[in-house]
């Protein structure tokens, strides 16, 4: 893999940390994946504090030359991956497991201590990752 890096317009502090930079682009080659094969490339990132919906473009280059450009809007034959980021309050379990479509998890036991923003987090990255994923498919010839 080959990351592409480029400069903040300002610095910002992420965790205590002066960041002055910030990851642009990634690449992925070399190896192959044949016909039908599925590989994950993952990655984490930190989601934004204020809901938005993330847009992960990508172009996929087949070892015949093709080029697939997914960087379309939802919807179109080429989409770029997208993951929507909500603004949950502290503890606000309920309305996370409602958006995810999944029963809030209990309180107590190995959820104590857990807060909105970690599980959040989580599931953003997780559900990126997916959509990457799908993106990065073979296409049906």
């Amino acid at each position: 893999r080959r990351v592409e890096r480029k400069p903040l317009p300002a610095p910002v502090e992420v965790f205590g940390e002066q960041v002055t930079d910030y990851i642009a682009a990634v690449t992925w080659e070399g190896g192959r994946i044949g016909a039908g094969e599925f590989e994950e490339f993952g990655f984490s990132a930190r989601t934004p504090q204020a809901a938005s919906t993330l847009s992960f473009p990508a172009v996929q280059t087949y070892d015949n030359g093709e080029v697939v450009r997914w960087l379309g809007p939802a919807g179109s034959e080429q989409p770029a991956g997208a993951v929507k980021t909500f603004a949950l309050a502290e503890g606000d379990l309920a309305t996370l497991s409602r958006l995810a479509g999944e029963a809030a998890p209990k309180s107590g036991g190995d959820d104590e201590g857990t807060d909105a923003s970690d599980v959040a987090a989580w599931a953003a990255l997780v559900a990126a990752v997916a959509a990457l994923g799908l993106a990065l498919r073979p296409r049906r010839r």
